[in-house]
């Protein structure tokens, strides 16, 4: 197939057989006319949670320094991953009683030396990825190890990098891409292209999905490149088989199948936020509350040069975030500007329609959807996390 004519956009080519869907094959869109957010009803989380970890218990076990992901179980309980110190996985009873923990810092099996992401597979077997170790590890809901599978990096072939795994499909293959920013940047702004990949358990076997757009780039204060401020960056989730993809240029995105084969296109009518001064200034304000005292006066100066000199794009993405739901429902999340207080999420039945929105906290941020309630993370005020689960009804 031929890949099309794309103005200002760099392709990495990498020869692995990439595949481009080609105009006139058929797309099953959603909704050929945007729908309105006004179109679609409204959803309500519970006025207080179903369940909060933070007063189900007290010690160590519900003390997270960084929750990295969460899954809710068939039977009601509840697994989290903190990212490290500890890097760790915890399972939790549906009352919140602690029930098991897995992990802490080293090389062997059950342990890590941070953890990237969680999930829940069929039969609620639980995998964790430890990018920094390069292996997946697999527990049951007991908390027992299952096994421990290495990842080929694959750094000759893909570049220097190597891949970074982001989840894994129904069939046990994962979602790779390629570990580097801006690989092959030129100098100047533009858009890169690069292949988003399906790669086997042990890394050795991996084939092309599809070449898409993949980040925004633009000259540096010092001419390396970097992600301009709100310039694009793909928002990527696995969805049982599928691969969704999006750049949020628009509410737009789309489901490809194993072949590259876009299969639904999802649409949202949402007018871009324009980047305005008083947008600017909310994002500086909270930006730079939340780094005051945790680095060098480097990263103020950095923040200065970001702010009144650096590029950036006229609009924020229209979105930053997917989740699938257990019931197939594909969340999506209006992208967060720092200082925002309220967080939209909408959701899409699979066949691409729109059906409903969310607000939530800022706060909250939702790693779980299904069909009658959300699994998340609040961050209080002092940056402490906890899950909670929340009952969803219709407003």
């Amino acid at each position: 197939m031929s890949a099309p004519a794309c103005r200002g956009v760099v392709v990495i080519a990498l020869a692995l057989g990439a595949c481009v869907q080609e105009e006139g094959d058929h797309v099953n869109e959603g909704s050929r006319a945007d729908a309105s957010p006004a179109a679609v009803h409204a959803w309500r989380l519970t006025d207080v949670p179903l369940l909060d970890l933070a007063t189900a218990g007290a010690g160590g076990a519900y003390e997270f320094t960084r929750i990295i992901g969460a899954v809710r179980l068939s039977d009601g309980g509840i697994v989290a991953a903190n990212f490290a110190n500890p890097p760790d996985i915890r399972g939790f009873a549906p009352d919140g009683r602690h029930l098991w923990t897995v992990g802490g810092s080293g090389g062997g099996p059950g342990e890590f030396e941070a953890i990237a992401w969680i999930q829940k597979l069929r039969g609620d077997t639980i995998v964790a990825y430890d990018y920094w170790q390069s292996r997946l590890t697999f527990l049951s809901t007991a908390g027992v190890l299952l096994g421990v599978t290495a990842v080929e990096r694959a750094d000759a072939r893909v570049g220097p990098g190597g891949l970074s795994l982001s989840s894994m499909f129904d069939d046990g293959s994962l979602l790779g891409r390629q570990n580097l920013l801006f690989p092959g940047a030129p100098r100047g702004e533009g858009r890169l292209i690069a292949p988003f990949l399906r790669v086997d358990r042990s890394g050795s076997t991996w084939d092309t999905i599809a070449v898409l757009e993949s980040i925004d780039h633009a000259e540096g204060a010092e001419g390396r490149p970097i992600l301009p401020l709100f310039g694009r960056s793909a928002v990527v989730m696995v969805a049982g088989n599928r691969m969704v993809h999006g750049m949020g240029d628009q509410f737009v995105f789309a489901a490809y199948d194993h072949n590259g084969v876009k299969e639904v296109e999802f649409r949202l009518g949402v007018e871009p936020r324009a980047v305005t001064p008083e947008l600017l200034e909310q994002a500086e304000r909270a930006q730079r509350s939340a780094t005051a005292g945790a680095g060098p006066r480097a990263n103020q100066a950095d923040l200065d040069w970001r702010y009144r000199e650096g590029p950036r794009a006229a609009t924020v993405p229209a979105y930053d975030r997917f989740r699938a739901g257990g019931d197939g429902r594909i969340w999506v999340r209006s992208y967060v500007v720092p200082g925002d207080p309220v967080v939209r999420w909408y959701s899409f039945m699979p066949d691409g329609r729109p059906e409903g929105q969310l607000e939530v906290p800022a706060g909250l941020d939702l790693l779980h959807f299904a069909t009658a309630e959300v699994l998340g993370v609040w961050t209080d005020s002092l940056d402490v996390q906890t899950p909670r689960l929340y009952g969803l009804l219709p407003r």
